[in-house]
């Protein structure tokens, strides 16, 4: 005998195994201090990459890139912080680095 399996089932059968809970606790804004950590950042990072992509400079944009993935991936406003800081200090030595050695 075959088995049929519609979408509905399938489906059905899928979100009975997520923990909806675990999906709600991951996703809640509950820090407000992340909230404007991941805004202040993520507009650092998109003025970076837009000046990258204008002045075609790939050590701005790469950083820039960079700087908005990290706000995505990053869920605590401290390491975000300490992350984009450091991406920052590598873009400003890659720059100096980069015109000493022309």
């Amino acid at each position: 005998m075959k088995a049929v399996f519609s979408l509905a089932t399938v489906v059905a059968h899928a979100a009975e195994r997520v923990d909806v809970e675990l999906l709600q606790d991951t996703y809640t804004l509950s820090s407000g201090n992340w909230l404007i950590a991941n805004f202040f950042w993520g507009l650092i990072g998109t003025a970076c990459a837009i000046y990258g992509w204008r002045q075609k400079s790939a050590v701005p944009l790469a950083g820039g890139v960079l700087l908005i993935v990290a706000t995505y991936f990053l869920d605590s406003a401290l390491w975000m912080s300490v992350a984009s800081v450091a991406i920052l200090g590598a873009m400003y030595f890659g720059r100096h680095l980069g015109e000493g050695a022309g």
